[in-house]
């Protein structure tokens, strides 16, 4: 069958070549030889071609392409407008026919294959908008039949090739000199288009919507932040944190009011954190800004109770974390801060204290053993690290370098790592108590390979007091454990 599918397309070459009809109407007569093929399977009127139904569309569905692919680029025949358009009616043909016989894969292909053939008529300024705009139509087609029919792989597929070639033109187009600006500024809109259209399908499927399509509102919120950024950062930076609050507000609205829209409420606060990972370091080094964001967020989780959202939050406090110590360079031995963002720092290193004790509570560890066993000594042990770090940039600026800075380091180590020690024997994190204990032999190093080589007299002294004092409270509390454990065993 499939070489008889092949035959008819070789006749309609041969009368091309034989210059029996124009060029351009035999390309014609091909596409609409492929429509044929590809309605095969609703003539069930025609015996021979309803026998062989599936094989027919097939071959119709994988023709389509070729023929628009090799007239466009070898001969030269298309334009880019026309060549775009007989691919979505193709294209739009077959998700038809697939749909209405229930066929997920033939729709699928289809669909793919109209998204890889409009992609592959080149990066050409002809017809790049309307390219864009047909690959934003087919990806509205993928969520109206996916949701129609229970198709969630058409879905995410076209989703994935929809946001690789409109990212990758306007990436392009963005980064290219010579390109006209209403040509640039309308593949902007396209990123921004296509990010409503993945959010509305969100709001219309609020009740219905899939973890899956929560993930992917994510992912494209990142994409499409990311790609404005590198093309247009001077308009991102202003309403990218805008639009992140509105998704935290949505989100956590959304969770407070309907508990049947959990999973949709989800993915608005798992979006609002993407974009403000992205989005607040541009305009707040200090990183405070992240953190009344994750406060909010663990805020909202409270409320609602939900574990997955206290995870979101966890996270981005460790994420913002990272970036704070990176953007106040805590730890380079370099001054390049200001003051008044050394302390929102400080603050941020509160803020992360807290939500360890918050998510470190019987609650969550109950309902989630990935927040009171790793994430909340993690949230801890943060805080305390962009803490020691702050002060470490206070004491540089005050005292600047020489014997005393060195001194009050080791001071200040001492005291973390007293702090760690206290705190994981006394909320059980066995984490937060490694970390201490790490810090302790960090502390020890220093005072034994640094401090005696460079502080002299008093503060030498000092120094072998302060580690002193530290290796008491290691060994105060290891016996204190001792003993607990003894006396419960001795109850069992």
């Amino acid at each position: 069958m499939i070489c008889f599918v092949l035959v008819g397309a070789l006749v309609l070459r041969v009368i091309s070549q034989q210059n029996l009809i124009n060029t351009f109407a035999s390309v014609c007569l091909g596409l609409v030889y492929c429509v044929f093929l590809i309605i095969a399977p609703l003539l069930s009127r025609v015996p021979f071609l309803f026998r062989y139904q599936k094989v027919v569309s097939w071959c119709g569905v994988f023709l389509a392409p070729l023929i628009i692919l090799e007239s466009f680029h070898y001969y030269h025949i298309l334009e880019a407008h026309f060549a775009t358009l007989s691919m979505f009616v193709i294209g739009s043909v077959a998700v038809v026919v697939g749909t209405t016989k229930k066929q997920s894969s033939f729709a699928t292909t289809a669909l793919l294959l109209s998204l890889l053939a409009i992609a592959g008529l080149g990066l050409t300024l002809e017809a790049l908008l309307l390219r864009c705009s047909v690959i934003v139509v087919f990806s509205i087609t993928a969520f109206t039949v996916a949701s129609f029919r229970n198709w969630p792989a058409l879905r995410s597929l076209i989703l994935l090739f929809s946001a690789l070639g409109i990212g990758f033109a306007a990436l392009v187009t963005g980064s290219r000199e010579g390109i006209p600006v209403e040509i640039s500024l309308s593949m902007k809109l396209m990123v921004v288009v296509f990010w409503l259209i993945v959010s509305a399908n969100h709001v219309v499927r609020s009740k219905n919507v899939t973890s899956t399509e929560a993930a992917w509102l994510s992912v494209i919120s990142g994409w499409a932040a990311g790609i404005l950024f590198i093309i247009s950062r001077s308009q991102a930076v202003v309403f990218t944190p805008v639009v992140a609050i509105i998704l935290l507000a949505a989100g956590g609205l959304l969770a407070v009011y309907s508990r049947s829209r959990i999973i949709a409420a989800r993915g608005f606060l798992a979006s609002g954190c993407v974009l403000a990972l992205i989005s607040f370091p541009q305009i707040d080094f200090s990183g405070v800004g992240l953190g009344l964001f994750a406060i909010l967020l663990s805020i909202s989780a409270q409320r609602i109770k939900d574990p997955v959202v206290m995870v979101f939050s966890s996270i981005m406090f460790i994420i913002t974390s990272v970036i704070a110590i990176k953007q106040q360079n805590l730890f380079s031995g370099t001054d390049t801060t200001h003051s008044l963002a050394l302390v929102g720092t400080l603050m941020l290193a509160f803020m992360l204290i807290a939500h360890s004790w918050v998510a470190g509570g019987r609650q969550w560890k109950g309902s989630s053993i990935v927040i009171g066993r790793y994430l909340a000594p993690v949230s801890f042990f943060a805080g305390l690290l962009v803490g020691f770090g702050v002060i470490i940039k206070f004491l540089v600026i005050v005292l600047g370098f020489g014997l005393v800075l060195s001194f009050s380091i080791t001071m200040t180590a001492a005291i973390f790592a007293i702090f760690t020690l206290l705190a994981g024997k006394k909320f059980g994190y066995t984490g937060i108590y490694a970390a201490g204990i790490t810090a302790t032999v960090l502390l020890a190093i220093k005072v034994v390979f640094w401090d005696m080589f460079q502080l002299k007299d008093g503060y030498l002294l000092a120094a072998f007091v302060v580690l002193g004092g530290v290796f008491i409270v290691i060994s105060v509390t290891l016996k204190q454990s001792d003993a607990g454990s003894q006396n419960n065993i001795e109850k069992s």
